[in-house]
């Protein structure tokens, strides 16, 4: 992962994500969460980008709990409170900042992405061939 340096010049951020996917920035500005579609390694990850090279740190793994489940980590958002909203193994994974489990909506098919509105109170998930809406508390 690069950033660009006020010349338009990208600067290396970290080369040990495996199959970089999803990702967005944590409300702050300064984290940045990843999720890893690679089999072997499904996690998500936080970038500290105020680094030089910036530190990487497990948000959180799925790998030892995949198994007979359809997906990997893919797409994500994180809402102004820092609780994240991520497609993976058997659907959708909620989050809150901390990478804590918050709860999980399942899905038969695989959950590839994931948006919030602009007043952040309908997620909408792509589910295969289907767009799905559902009202936030």
């Amino acid at each position: 992962m690069y950033k660009l340096t006020k010349n338009g010049e990208p600067i290396l951020l970290t080369d040990s994500i495996t199959r970089p996917n999803g990702l967005a920035f944590f409300p702050d500005g300064k984290k940045l969460l990843v999720a890893s579609s690679d089999p072997h390694a499904a996690n998500w990850y936080v970038v500290n980008t105020d680094e030089p090279m910036a530190s990487l740190t497990l948000f959180y793994s799925v790998t030892a709990q995949r198994d007979g489940l359809k997906g990997l980590p893919d797409g994500l958002k994180i809402d102004k409170n820092g609780n994240v909203f991520a497609s993976g193994p058997g659907g959708l994974w909620i989050f809150n900042r901390d990478g804590n489990v918050l709860g999980k909506i399942k899905f038969d098919e695989v959950a590839s992405n994931v948006s919030l509105s602009a007043d952040e109170t309908t997620l909408y998930i792509t589910n295969n061939r289907q767009v799905l809406r559902m009202r936030l508390r």
